[in-house]
Parts: C-alpha cells; sequence; structure tokens
C-alpha cells in the first residue's frame, strides 16, 4: 500500500508540474501579444458632457479646445480624444462597400467603430500600415474619410489595394473615401476571442452637428507622456474644469493598468 500511495504521489505530482508548466508557458505567450497600441506611459480619463440635442457645435468646440490645452502641459507628448478605448469599449456599426451590392438590413457585416480626433491613432501608438493618418483638414467641410484596420482590409479587400475603395452612405452619411490602414487592435483582451474582428475610424471632426451630442455622453481622454502618467492627473482635471466646473472626470488609469486587470483572471 505504501509503494502504492509513493506512486500515486508521484504521478499526480508530475500533472500538477506539467499543468503549471503549461499555464506558465500560456501566460508568457499572452505577455507576449502585440496588444495593436503601445501602453507605455499612456493616460486614459473618462468624460460625460451634457448637452442638448442640437448642440454639435458646442461638443466639437468643447473637445477641440479640451485637447488644446492639455496637449500643451508640460510633459504631455500628445492628447487626443475617442468614442472608445481598447479594452474598455466602443461601439460596433453596419457598413457598405461603395459598388457592391448593398446588404439587407441587419445582414451586413459588422464592424468596431471609433470616432475619434486627428491625432488618436498616434497618441496611441498604432502603426500605420498604409496610406495615412487624418489630418486637421478633415472637416465637415472636406471630402469624407475614414482609416481601416488589417483585419478590415483583409476581409474586405484580400486582392485589391483599400486605399481609394469607398465606404456607401447615404442621403443623411456621404460616402467617404478610405485614406489608411492601420494595425490591428487587440480590443477584447490578449486572450479573448474576438466577437467582432475589424475595426474602422471616423474623424470625430467631420461627424454631423447632430451625431456630436449622441457621442458626448462617453467620451475617453488619451494623454502620451513623458514621464509618469498618473502624475499629470490633477493637471489635466484643471485644465477640463476650466472649461465646464460643472464637468465630470473619472476612470483615471493608465493603459498599462487595463491591460493588467485584461489579465487578471
Amino acid at each position: 500500500v505504501r509503494n502504492l500511495l509513493v506512486v500515486s504521489e508521484v504521478a499526480l505530482s508530475l500533472v500538477l508540474l506539467i499543468g503549471a508548466g503549461l499555464l506558465i508557458k500560456s501566460f508568457l505567450n499572452i505577455l507576449n501579444t502585440d496588444p495593436g497600441f503601445d501602453a507605455r506611459n499612456l493616460l486614459t480619463m473618462q468624460l460625460s458632457l451634457k448637452v442638448d440635442k442640437g448642440e454639435g457645435r458646442k461638443v466639437l468646440n468643447f473637445f477641440t479646445e479640451a485637447q488644446s490645452r492639455i496637449a500643451a502641459l508640460p510633459g504631455v507628448e500628445a492628447a487626443a480624444y475617442s468614442n472608445g478605448l481598447p479594452l474598455t469599449g466602443a461601439t460596433d456599426t453596419a457598413f457598405a462597400i461603395e459598388g457592391r451590392p448593398k446588404p439587407e438590413p441587419g445582414q451586413g457585416p459588422q464592424t468596431m467603430l471609433y470616432v475619434t480626433s486627428p491625432t488618436y491613432l498616434q497618441a496611441m501608438g498604432i502603426r500605420l500600415v498604409k496610406g495615412r493618418f487624418f489630418t486637421e483638414q478633415d472637416t465637415q467641410s472636406s471630402p469624407r474619410v475614414v482609416v481601416i484596420d488589417e483585419a478590415f482590409a483583409r476581409q474586405q479587400f484580400p486582392d485589391q489595394d483599400p486605399i481609394g475603395q469607398r465606404l456607401a452612405g447615404n442621403e443623411d452619411n456621404p460616402s467617404a473615401e478610405i485614406v489608411g490602414v492601420v494595425a490591428h487592435v487587440k480590443h477584447f483582451g490578449l486572450d479573448s476571442e474576438e466577437r467582432i474582428k475589424s475595426q474602422l475610424y471616423l474623424p470625430f471632426n467631420q461627424a454631423p452637428d447632430e451625431v456630436l451630442p449622441m457621442l458626448a455622453p462617453r467620451m475617453n481622454l488619451v494623454l502620451r507622456t513623458t514621464a509618469d502618467p498618473l502624475g499629470l492627473a490633477a493637471a489635466v482635471r484643471r485644465e477640463v474644469h476650466a472649461l465646464d466646473p460643472n464637468q465630470p472626470v473619472y476612470n483615471v488609469t493608465t493603459m498599462e493598468q487595463t491591460l493588467d486587470q485584461s489579465l487578471a483572471t
């Protein structure tokens, strides 16, 4: 009986050691997964701007001024804003490619949608693969443009150059030209199955006035800093409150902390 117990204990120990080794190997593989953005020295926070339905211009002016003030702070390398952030939330949308049969409502492909300031992709450290980023010249009065990610390009244009292709629009929402392709971002986590595997970026400055108030209740500020990101949180709050003393600033964190939380379990 004693010999059987020893053999069983050794066998069980080997199973546990192999399981632990596989777990450690899997965890190290996840840590080495490229999230698609540079999380170092990246501070994020959320704003909820209260506006009425017809105050789209107020929304645009507020976030443009806030970005300008924050970008001028010592230690800020880049500042931006977006309706969504990787690992924390964004919206999804249906789309159609111009020149192709239009899908039935609810039957078309879906993509993650980010509506961003011109500097968002650079501030996040998202790599440009082809074409260009948004610029300050992409406004409501200029031709509509979009940027897609590599997954979108592979799925929709496997044998074509996506640059210059157009997303279909309608009478209220003009068609838009694809001007850039960027790296894919792990939106749902480094180890999670992606429900929607492609991403689409629209310039906040080109959003119609009637759409802007719908984006205002949940917006994200993003700062790339040259030093400790959390050390700038108080200065950012001051600049936001200088524009609107009643404006809440919440969920102040770093993207490194967000990544850590996504791996906690």
